[in-house]
């Protein structure tokens, strides 16, 4: 026969059930439970909130627990499956370890029966009829509830570690098991480090074994919140140019006139170099405009030529050229030879023109 748990009390008088959260009211070390079950330190808590984890009790048979006078038992077959996990993650490594439920699963209900540690006196309560009525200790009937048994028995079973004359023919059929498991999950002794990697003294309310403690954090790590402020696009800043205000004097030519442009200045050759029209400007003089390869420059959206040396400006337009040697500039149209010394121009019709790279000039 197998009946629901809260019809069977110690007491004549049968209340209303309370509940019971098991793990949260254990006394066993709960990081040595998560270890030989698979778990993390911590990962207990998740499971307290389920119904596997609860017991519904009336309140004299939850006290007599309490006192070990009484223990909760599942089958031997289902003790013996946890027993067998337990020693294989207990050598496993601590990354293959099975958890528990994988071999234990949830479901519905759990058969346990109960196994008395004292000489207490039992009833039962009919669940249709609502009497009471005691029972022999050798006739207690087994008992049916959805509380997993890993739970239970971590929760119900510390009277069983040194187990008194009454109960052991109940528990017999384990052997020395039982309590070597009990007795197994009241020590750290088993817990490796890398189950505490991670951890730091008191977290989860729960002390560090000794030959740990120096070893991890005395503290929680402080977090620090970072705010990522997200902002748009800031335009490229482009390298400006330096504006520098460059003054031709003494220009006869108006061709040749004051310039105000955007010049940027070479500073490996220490020149200013107008990159608008490629002229480069002695920096030191500020004034000159000089032609990088020749020493002369050439304006070319005016089709200006500047002579250094006299600061007189020719028009392109009438095809003029300097000849550097004898400072003569010879008029190609009308084959005129200008003599700069004197700034005059000398008509000569007979004058035979010098050889220039090779050629000759024809006479007039």
């Amino acid at each position: 026969m197998s009946m629901s748990l809260e019809n069977i009390n110690v007491s004549l008088s049968f209340g209303d059930e309370v509940d019971v959260s098991l793990m949260q009211s254990t006394s066993i070390s709960l990081d040595t439970l998560e270890f030989l079950w698979g778990l993390h330190r911590g990962q207990i808590g998740s499971y307290t909130s389920l119904p596997a984890n609860s017991l519904r009790l009336q309140p004299a048979l939850k006290k007599a627990i309490q006192h070990e006078q009484v223990a909760l038992l599942p089958p031997v077959s289902v003790l013996k499956k946890l027993f067998d996990l337990q020693t294989r993650n207990s050598k496993a490594p601590f990354g293959k370890r099975q958890i528990f439920t994988g071999i234990i699963p949830f479901q519905s209900s759990y058969e346990y029966r109960i196994v008395p540690l004292k000489n207490l006196s039992f009833y039962i309560r009919d669940p249709t009829t609502r009497k009471v009525s005691p029972i022999k200790t050798a006739s207690l009937p087994s008992f049916e509830c959805h509380a997993h048994p890993a739970f239970v028995l971590a929760y119900a079973s510390d009277g069983l570690i040194f187990p008194p004359t009454i109960a052991q023919n109940q528990l017999k059929p384990l052997g020395n098991k039982l309590a070597e498991c009990l007795m197994l999950w009241n020590s750290t002794a088993a817990v490796p480090l890398e189950f505490y990697k991670g951890s730091w003294v008191g977290e989860f309310g729960r002390s560090v074994p000794a030959k740990w403690r120096s070893l991890l954090p005395k503290e929680a790590p402080v977090k620090v919140a970072v705010e990522v402020e997200e902002k748009e696009d800031e335009p490229t800043v482009k390298r400006r140019k330096l504006d520098v205000e460059v003054v031709v004097a003494d220009v006869k030519d108006s061709a040749v006139a004051e310039k105000t442009e955007s010049i940027a200045i070479d500073k490996s050759k220490g020149t200013v170099i107008d990159k608008s029209n490629g002229i480069a400007i002695d920096k030191p003089k500020g004034a000159t405009v000089t032609d990088k390869p020749q020493g002369t420059a050439v304006d070319k959206p005016k089709g200006t030529t500047v002579d250094k040396s006299k600061r007189t400006a020719v028009s392109k337009t009438k095809r003029t050229a300097i000849r550097k040697a004898d400072s003569t500039i010879v008029d190609r149209l009308d084959r005129t030879v200008v003599d700069k010394s004197d700034a005059g121009v000398i008509e000569s019709a007979q004058m035979k023109v010098a050889k220039g790279k090779g050629s000759k000039r024809k006479r007039t």
